[in-house]
């Protein structure tokens, strides 16, 4: 038998920047999964497609007879790129190597891989440069648990090399608040404490679930609760410890503060309560801090590559204003490429070039917010939380007010 005489696969290629797969060309293969590394052989070799779908060419219709001929020749003859003149009809036993057959799934699965790839690179900058050797070891063990779960993650959206290397920055879905510097090591504790919070409280309600995440998140909640438990110990031990400990956390609650807000954005694909996430993240929150910056981080904008929802009412704080999110209040909220829109107006923006969603800084808790190429260039003014909210544990014999430690 001769490769002519094998079947004839369809190939569909769905593009580093694309959501949907389109037609790239055939070739000849005995089985599917022969056909699927030939493929990606044949398609890919550049590395241009981030997934590959090959559908046997008997199950395909083509949109007239004069069509199928010329559009369906063997790749090996007259290997074709076409634009999409054919798509993937459903039922039609599709092999694939993404399991992700909806964009939703593919989403989420992005989204919260790139929050543990992000992170997981941040922590391991600290590799020879942690202040003990047992955080070193503490802080590599983190890392290593969410690479772990980004792996799982990834692979579930696409191969997990070609997502984690080869995407361009503006195409990763992660939270703000992961890829901040590590700055000292209050920094990095303060951000550990916001994120592993809220990604144990996730996780938990993703593993009670019966979701296409609930195996992955069954495991990954365990992990999340010894890093959650790591970041609440040292943030208790640094605001209880020196006058400078408790001032560079401080420091760091402070400034990682208007980040926390996206967490709670929902991301499509992702089916939990978000809003009792918030109240639950919230009370987590107050084991080491004192009550939160008003208005709560969680009804501020999204800062993050994850598409910008409408606003849900919420009450005006009399002291910091409005939420720009809120569709009653008075403050401004940026769209995506600059493009400027009064509370309530909406927030699609002007989408070119994939920018990402930006809030004013007429915003009074998020005043002096960066680009994100400011960041990188460390051009940034300082934000202006208020001084008196989201306070740190005072040393025993401070100022009234003093929170006690929580037990």
């Amino acid at each position: 038998m001769t490769h002519t005489d094998w079947p004839l696969w369809e190939v569909f290629v769905r593009s580093r920047r694309g959501l949907s797969h389109t037609h790239a060309g055939s070739l000849h293969a005995p089985d599917a999964e022969l056909a699927l590394r030939n493929a990606r052989d044949l398609y890919t070799r550049r590395g241009e497609g981030v997934s590959l779908w090959v559908v046997p060419s008997s199950a395909i219709t083509a949109s007239s007879p004069d069509e199928k001929d010329p559009f369906f020749e063997p790749a090996a003859d007259k290997p074709y790129r076409h634009p999409t003149f054919y798509e993937i009809p459903e039922g039609c036993g599709t092999c694939d190597d993404d399991p992700a057959k909806d964009t939703a799934h593919t989403a989420a699965a992005l989204a919260l891989g790139d929050d543990a790839l992000v992170l997981s690179h941040r922590l391991g900058e600290w590799a020879g440069h942690a202040p003990v050797l047992e955080e070193e070891l503490a802080l590599a063990n983190i890392a290593l648990d969410l690479l772990g779960q980004a792996r799982v993650l990834l692979s579930t959206a696409g191969d997990e090399d070609e997502l984690a290397y080869l995407r361009e920055e503006r195409a990763f879905c992660n939270l703000q608040l992961v890829e901040q510097p590590n700055g000292d090591f209050a920094h990095t504790i303060a951000r550990q404490l916001f994120f592993s919070t809220y990604q144990h409280l996730l996780y938990g309600e993703l593993a009670a679930g019966d979701g296409p995440f609930a195996p992955l998140a069954g495991k990954a909640v365990k992990e999340t609760a010894y890093h959650r438990d790591h970041a609440e110990q040292w943030t208790l031990r640094l605001g209880d410890g020196t006058d400078e400990s408790h001032a560079r956390t401080q420091r760091a609650v402070d400034a990682l503060w208007r980040y926390t807000g996206e967490m709670f954005q929902p991301v499509e694909g992702v089916d939990v309560d978000w809003s009792g996430l918030e109240t639950a993240w919230l009370e987590g929150s107050r084991r080491c801090c004192a009550g939160p910056p008003s208005p709560c981080p969680t009804a501020r904008a999204a800062r993050r590559g994850r598409p910008v929802r409408a606003g849900r009412a919420c009450t005006p704080s009399p002291s910091a204003g409005c939420s720009p999110r809120c569709s009653t209040c008075t403050a401004a909220i940026r769209g995506r490429h600059g493009d400027h829109h009064p509370a309530g107006g909406g927030t699609a923006g002007d989408r070119r070039f994939g920018a990402r969603p930006r809030t004013a800084r007429t915003d009074p808790a998020r005043a002096g917010c960066r680009t994100r190429g400011a960041r990188a260039r460390g051009r940034h003014r300082r934000g202006g939380a208020d001084p008196d909210v989201h306070r740190l544990p005072g040393r025993r014999g401070d100022e009234p007010g003093h929170r006690a430690r929580a037990a």
